[in-house]
Order: C-alpha cells, then sequence, then structure tokens
C-alpha cells in the first residue's frame, strides 16, 4: 500500500509539471544591419512565436517561429519561418537561439530572441538575426569568424487567449435579461501603451437593450494549466439589487477548486458597459 501511495504520488507530480504550449503574437519595428542589395529589412515585422514552459526547471522552450515582413521587404523571400531547433545556451540565460539553413541569400542564418518569457501575458523582445560572412552564398571572401546583423526587431509580443466557454449564468437584471458568459482561460486586456489593464476571469456581459462588453474578475496571478471552472450569482444579504459574483477556478490540472473574491453584480455590469 505504502508504495502504491508514492507511485501515485510521484505520478502525479510529472503530471502537474508538464509542460504547456502557447502562442504569442509578435509584432514590432525591424532595424537593417549590413546593406545587401535586394534584402531591404526596414520597416514593420509581425508574427508568431509557439513556446512552451516546463513547470520542473522554469524553463522557456519555444517551438515556433514565423515572421512576415513589410511590403518590399526582403526580396524574393517575405517571411521567416523555423519549426524547430531552437536551444537556450547557459551563458546566456536570456536568449533562446537557432540556426536555419538556406535562408534568403545565406547557407544559414542564425536567430537569437532575447528576454522572451513564455509566463508573460504580454512583453518586450529583441529578435535579432546574424550571418557569419563565410556563410554568404554570394560572397567570395575567404571564411571568416565576423558575424554581421542582418537585421533586429524589438517588438511587443502577446498572449494569444481564445475564448472557450466553460460557463453561462443568466438572469433578469432590474427587469431585462442579463447574459454573463466566462472564458475557460486566464485573459487579459492589452493597452498598446499601459500594458495589460485589466486581467483574470473574462467575462463577456451581454445586458438585453444595454448593450455588451467585457469585465475582469482578479483570480490571482496566471500560471500554466491554470482554468476556470464557473461562474456563480448569489445574494447572501437577501436586499434586492445585492447580488454578488464569484468565479470557481483550479490553478493547476486536478487542483483544489478556488474563488474569487465576491465582487457586486451591479458594479460588474457597469465597468463592463462603461465604454
Amino acid at each position: 500500500m505504502r508504495f502504491l501511495i508514492k507511485a501515485f504520488s510521484v505520478l502525479a507530480f510529472f503530471m502537474s509539471t508538464s509542460s504547456f504550449s502557447d502562442v504569442f503574437s509578435i509584432e514590432g519595428n525591424t532595424q537593417q544591419g549590413v546593406v545587401i542589395p535586394g534584402l531591404d529589412f526596414n520597416g514593420i515585422a509581425t508574427g508568431s512565436i509557439k513556446a512552451s514552459l516546463d513547470e520542473r526547471t522554469g524553463l522557456t522552450k519555444v517551438d515556433q517561429l514565423t515572421l512576415a515582413f513589410s511590403e518590399g521587404s526582403p526580396f524574393p523571400a517575405k517571411t521567416l519561418s523555423i519549426k524547430s531547433g531552437f536551444v537556450s545556451n547557459s551563458n546566456e540565460p536570456d536568449t533562446i537561439t537557432v540556426v536555419k539553413k538556406d535562408q534568403w541569400l545565406f547557407r544559414a542564418v542564425r536567430v537569437s530572441i532575447e528576454n522572451f518569457d513564455a509566463l508573460s501575458l504580454a512583453d518586450s523582445v529583441r529578435i535579432r538575426v546574424s550571418v557569419e560572412s563565410s556563410d554568404s552564398y554570394v560572397s567570395d571572401d575567404e571564411p571568416s569568424q565576423f558575424d554581421f546583423d542582418l537585421f533586429t526587431l524589438d517588438a511587443q509580443v502577446e498572449k494569444v487567449i481564445p475564448f472557450t466557454l466553460a460557463d453561462v449564468h443568466s438572469q433578469q437584471h432590474q427587469g431585462k435579461r442579463l447574459t454573463l458568459k466566462l472564458n475557460e482561460n486566464y485573459s487579459h486586456n492589452l493597452d498598446p501603451i499601459n500594458g495589460p489593464v485589466g486581467e483574470g476571469a473574462e467575462l463577456k456581459v451581454s445586458w438585453l437593450g444595454h448593450g455588451t462588453g467585457t469585465a475582469f474578475i482578479p483570480v490571482g496571478q496566471w500560471q500554466p494549466g491554470m482554468k476556470m471552472i464557473g461562474v456563480d450569482v448569489s445574494n447572501p444579504t437577501g436586499l434586492f439589487g445585492m447580488d454578488e459574483v464569484v468565479i470557481r477556478y483550479q490553478r493547476t490540472v486536478g487542483g483544489p477548486v478556488e474563488f474569487s473574491p465576491s465582487l457586486p453584480l451591479e458594479m460588474l455590469v457597469n465597468d463592463a458597459l462603461a465604454d
């Protein structure tokens, strides 16, 4: 029996520390490095990073990177797509690198992603693409260890959060039908200048005759595996117009059910529809 309990505990540990994969959008401005005819990288780049976090090590792992460049950059290929081979360097813990073979005019380019954290909902990163001079198809120079930057990209990354319906609550509110739809995923509202201005449990609020909006209820700091379960509305005081909203959630897969602080329904609806 003691052996079975120990084995079950080990299994539960590995289940709770598995990695979770997320997608992050990228948008920023590129700066040309060495000028090469036919390759113009000045402009705007957009794309995505697919990444995961191993809870046992706390390390971010990049699984895929895709970039698309603005009109005219570069020619003839206007994209950069890498689907494997990313590694972390112990000498540069904040940098993840990959070598892409046969890219544009080069036998290989080295891509470095700096200061990227899969635990961040939104952050700034730098992506640097460089080439060893001996890797150029158009160069007849002797092999050299000199590296030059093709371009750097200073970009804003934001976790892409889908709306997955976890629960629905409907009731009459001041004589009109009110519907609350809960997103299973921890979410946020990103302001381009100030960053996240609202985050937590996401509720889509629809009040007949008044409009629709979004409200966020605090449920603690986001972590991989966090999931919203249900939205409960009650009136513990029994007084008219004193309904309160509570979110049920789990911090980890299979973890205990926790509860958000209760918020007045009236305030939540007014805030959601304020815009």
